[in-house]
């Protein structure tokens, strides 16, 4: 509000349409990790090197992209009109006519999980019939392709932080993708072009991870060969001889092969005492070494209970049962949706309208990718479902020709389609037919399941 001088009370113009918060552009503190090793391309190298370095990432990753590899991408028409339909197997005609398996393609976004983004260019192609399996004179995908986390060279944003141009550098050459062209996969829009990595809150369990397993491989390497200790005479060790360099050089040299052993003078003192000794101590490590790999087994399950994949530890050192697991499971499975869902969400955003708009497509609602459900369904707990609701009084329609309760079900169980070319039933059941079925059912208490009655 403001008062003008004759007194009256008048609001203040509001810019609807700007953008008036803090400017989110290529110096915005959105975009900085606190620790200067995970900005910029120094965070790519870290992310590389525990991805491609630690088993515990490497096999939550693999888990990962096995998980989102065998999920199908279904496309949904817009609407029942045949512009639709047409629209929607378009679409999934140019999906299966890449260069690349869609299959790769998706390996390649969820690269954007450990680097906390992924950007594919858009590579169209003519579909004449010479690199297409299709010869409609229509522009398809050629591929999607991928271009590696490590080529970043920088984004140029405008002063919102929205992103105009990727820019890569590669085997001394530059270049650069335009935002039009490309597709830009971001596990969050909170953290700028970079978005933020799935690996980041294991960062800091990684690095302890990695000095731990640095000692235990010491620690056996010494419990197992011992430490070697030689005795000498003081004054060569005081005058820093040649012979004290050569005792340095065998005590840190020895080891269990080619030069386990050692050849010293046997002399002794005027008392008969030796002057030279060597021997090799035996240390009690066997506890140190159990603790030490506690350490390192609770440091992996920290890392991957970060992606919500502690699961994967279950069963070592015979800990664990299925009652644990599936909860694990089910909600590591419910992560992995998310990420398919927002994958999903960009190519329906943008590559889509783009190819329709390419191919003077004219609707008002366009097709969609519906990702399928990354978790199976329990063919055990469905019968049990449909069975209750069934003995309640649900009528699942599988007795009535065309019903698609039927065809969803088929699918949930892992079948396809009944075919259409089948021929219908001779007779279709009638209610009462439907309801002496069920009078003849009988629940048998010490079998604990249903009779059919003579």
């Amino acid at each position: 509000m403001t008062q003008t001088q004759n007194g009256k009370v008048e609001k203040a113009k509001v810019n609807l349409t700007g953008e008036l918060g803090v400017p989110k552009g290529k110096a915005s503190i959105y975009e900085q990790d606190f620790l200067p090793q995970l900005r910029g391309v120094q965070a790519i190298k870290h992310y590389r090197e525990m991805s491609d370095n630690d088993a515990t990432i490497g096999a939550m990753l693999f888990a990962i992209e096995m998980l989102i590899r065998q999920v199908d991408w279904p496309v949904e028409a817009g609407g029942e009109t045949p512009q639709d339909l047409e629209a929607a197997a378009f679409i999934e005609s140019c999906r299966d006519d890449m260069s690349s398996s869609w299959e790769d393609f998706i390996a390649n976004v969820i690269t954007f999980l450990p680097y906390g983004w992924s950007f594919h260019e858009i590579v169209y192609k003519n579909r004449d019939g010479m690199d297409s399996r299709f010869d409609d004179q229509r522009v398809g995908w050629r591929k999607l392709s991928y271009q590696p986390q490590e080529s970043l060279l920088e984004w140029d944003q405008d002063e919102h932080g929205g992103v105009n141009t990727f820019r890569w550098m590669a085997g001394g050459e530059k270049g650069e993708v335009p935002i039009e062209k490309g597709l830009h996969f971001r596990t969050t829009t909170a953290r700028g072009p970079n978005g933020r990595s799935a690996l980041r809150n294991a960062f800091r369990t990684y690095q302890f991870k990695k000095r731990m397993e640095e000692l235990l491989v010491i620690g056996v390497d010494r419990d197992l060969n011992g430490l070697p200790v030689m005795g000498i005479p003081a004054d060569m060790i005081l005058d820093d001889d040649d012979f004290f360099e050569e005792a340095k050089k065998l005590v840190t040299r020895i080891k269990r092969d080619e030069q386990w052993g050692a050849v010293v003078p046997l002399e002794t003192d005027e008392n008969g005492a030796p002057l030279y000794t060597f021997d090799v101590l035996r240390s009690d490590g066997a506890s140190s070494i159990s603790a030490t790999k506690d350490v390192v087994s609770q440091l992996s399950q920290m890392m991957s209970d970060v992606i919500l994949a502690g699961f994967i530890h279950l069963g070592r050192d015979a800990v664990g049962s299925r009652a644990l697991a599936e909860p694990k499971q089910q909600l590591f499975q419910k992560a992995l949706q998310g990420w398919v869902d927002s994958i999903a969400e960009v190519l329906n955003r943008h590559a889509i309208p783009r190819l329709l708009a390419l191919n003077n497509f004219n609707l008002e609602v366009l097709p969609r990718f519906v990702p399928e459900e990354v978790e199976d369904t329990a063919l055990e707990d469905l019968g049990k479902f449909i069975q209750a609701t069934g003995t309640a009084g649900m009528d699942w329609g599988f007795l009535t020709e065309g019903d698609p309760i039927s065809d969803q079900v088929r699918q949930l169980a892992g079948f396809d389609k009944q075919p259409e070319d089948l021929d219908p039933p001779t007779t279709q059941p009638d209610d009462d037919t439907v309801a002496q079925v069920g009078k003849r059912l009988e629940f048998d208490t010490s079998r604990q399941h249903f009779t059919v009655k003579e």
